[in-house]
């Protein structure tokens, strides 16, 4: 019933930085490498952090006002924010396909 879907994931670039986090949760002996979405999930948690320590936020509104001003420097590049609150780095999706049962990159 799967043949043939077609799906979008976002792409991740390599950079030194990204090689270290990858080593870094090998060596956790997870039994799956991290897919896209943990390392996106992982750089957000790193900008709310970096927002935190460096404003000494608390509140969620002051926070969310300040992440519009920062610029990350992470594992998936430079990040920055419109202000929207809208992410100004490039996303790059990689399209796959289901054939014989089985994930294809496109």
């Amino acid at each position: 019933a799967a043949e043939g879907t077609i799906a979008g994931t976002p792409a991740v670039q390599s950079n030194p930085k990204l090689e270290e986090f990858n080593k870094a949760y090998e060596t956790k002996a997870y039994p799956d490498p991290a897919g896209s979405y943990a390392k996106y999930a992982y750089e957000a948690t790193q900008i709310l952090l970096q927002v935190i320590k460096e404003k000494g936020l608390d509140d969620k509104e002051a926070l969310s006002k300040a992440i519009r001003d920062i610029h990350h420097d992470g594992i998936l590049g430079d990040v920055s924010f419109d202000a929207n609150g809208q992410t100004n780095m490039a996303i790059d999706i990689d399209m796959f396909v289901v054939r014989s049962g089985k994930w294809e990159k496109m």
